[in-house]
């Protein structure tokens, strides 16, 4: 995949889209708040283009959770019954097939106690 450049270097921390003042490094807002936590790599800093293919994935993540987290709302709105899987039931706290009632997912198990 090519990408166009860039007119700023981003943050190297991936989620983050400041702009940082060379590329491969932290933008100053992370590298104040992780202050203690970043070190110095000995690799060399990431080239834009291997920082936007280690960030693919992330993206893509965000995307997802996006568009399901839109469904949900509109589900919400609308009245309609929203099932998904590998959902966490606030009932029973255990990941299963779980169907969102009033903005909060239900297992089918803890459906059926109440």
């Amino acid at each position: 995949m090519t990408t166009s450049p860039e007119l700023f270097a981003r943050c190297v921390l991936p989620g983050c889209t400041h702009p940082a003042d060379e590329q491969g490094h932290p933008c100053p807002d992370c590298s104040r708040a992780l202050t203690g936590y970043l070190h110095p790599a000995a690799a060399p800093p990431l080239t834009e283009a291997e920082q936007h293919l280690r960030d693919e994935h992330i993206r893509a993540a965000q995307r997802a959770h996006r568009t399901v987290a839109a469904a949900a709302a509109a589900a919400d709105v609308t009245g309609e019954a929203l099932t998904r899987p590998n959902q966490r039931c606030w009932l029973c706290d255990e990941r299963r097939t779980c169907t969102r009632i009033s903005g909060q997912w239900e297992c089918r198990q803890c459906q059926s106690v109440t």
